[in-house]
């Protein structure tokens, strides 16, 4: 871990010990901090937990364009399940109107057949849930029916 901040010119923050956890999992995620441009503003431990898993998600929050809006954790919860939903509607164009969690069910099923809904053009009229089931089965019946021709 000495090496590498003494190598990699990104590494002179990370140069004393001090500045680090012992740990191996923490050195990565300072390291990442520091080599990647987009990552200044995880360069602190206080702005994200110890959790891998956290910071993960707050990486790909300072990677992505899209991610801008889930920036900071008070917008998303700590689940990794409801991070990835709302990580899919700040990519897909379509995910618009999927964007805020109240729109939709925090089960992962209904996040599904809602996202169907919003990037098949077919799927217009399936788009509120008020017109199916919460039946998967009655969904891909009715899913089937407004693709086929």
């Amino acid at each position: 871990m000495e090496l590498i901040c003494a190598i990699l010119p990104h590494g002179a923050h990370l140069r004393y010990p001090s500045s680090w956890s012992s740990s191996a999992l923490s050195f990565l995620m300072e390291l990442i901090c520091a080599i990647l441009p987009h990552g200044a503003h995880l360069r602190y431990p206080s702005s994200w937990s110890s959790s891998a898993l956290s910071f993960l998600m707050e990486l790909i929050c300072a990677i992505l364009p899209h991610g801008a809006h889930l920036r900071y954790p008070s917008s998303w919860s700590s689940s990794a399940l409801s991070f990835l939903m709302e990580l899919i509607c700040a990519i897909l164009p379509h995910g618009a109107h999927l964007r805020y969690p109240s729109s939709w069910s925090s089960s992962a099923l209904s996040f599904l057949m809602e996202l169907i809904c919003a990037i098949l053009p077919h799927g217009a009229h399936l788009r509120y849930p008020s017109s199916w089931s919460s039946s998967a089965l009655s969904f891909l019946m009715e899913l089937i029916c407004a693709i086929l021709p």
